[in-house]
């Protein structure tokens, strides 16, 4: 996840490219084999726009990506008719990002069939585009956040505090639920980066710890 995002962070300062489209499916893992060791690659740029082009605004106001990890603003702009439009940013890619982080970490690690919350997840990818905004949004607000994390499988338990703090890094405030840009978007990547190499670190440091033949792969990174 920290590599995919590093990329994406390139894509939009260097290439001057919107992904959006960030997806389950468009973050992979590529490994050594001989040295256990992982690397994220962020793919797929079918929906990519070029920041300059001159038709940005226009192709960044059409909803499109993967619906369970839309982001808020843009689910709501398909079905609020205020007359406003809702633009694509890279405020919105990093937000998928971190909705990809929490389904990963409820989805995954249960044995089939054992999974308690299947439902709860199902609710970010079923019904009206506007139900999805009401349950999506109601879960991304602190307190129900803080409740979600209980939800993760036990493979991810390591990863709460990652997961809260960039929740907390996206959404500006523990009081109310703040979406919207910052000026500078390096004040953005910069922190979120930095939160991901601390709890890597951390995990390495707590996996160096462990008897050896206990040890897993590297951290995914």
């Amino acid at each position: 996840m920290s590599d995919a995002i590093k990329a994406h962070w390139s894509l939009v300062m260097d290439a001057k490219i919107l992904h959006r489209d960030i997806s389950v499916n468009n973050i992979l893992l590529t490994g050594n084999k001989k040295t256990d060791k992982l690397g994220g690659v962020l793919i797929d740029l079918d929906l990519a726009t070029l920041m300059s082009d001159g038709n940005f605004q226009e192709k960044a106001q059409v909803m499109t990506g993967t619906m369970q990890f839309i982001a808020l603003d843009i689910l709501e702009n398909s079905f609020e008719t205020t007359g406003t439009f809702v633009t694509d940013s890279y405020r919105y890619d990093l937000e998928l990002f971190l909705y990809v982080l929490v389904w990963m970490c409820i989805s995954r690690g249960w044995k089939k069939g054992t999974n308690p919350h299947e439902t709860f997840v199902s609710k970010w990818y079923t019904g009206t585009a506007q139900e999805i905004h009401s349950h999506k949004q109601l879960s991304i607000k602190f307190v129900s956040f803080v409740k979600i994390l209980f939800k993760f499988s036990s493979m991810f338990k390591d990863v709460k505090g990652l997961v809260k703090k960039f929740r907390d890094l996206l959404f500006f405030s523990k009081i109310k639920t703040q979406t919207g840009n910052l000026d500078d978007p390096n004040k953005l990547y910069e922190p979120i980066i930095a939160a991901f190499d601390s709890a890597i670190h951390s995990l390495k440091e707590s996996q160096a710890m462990q008897p050896e033949n206990s040890r897993s792969i590297e951290p995914i990174s």
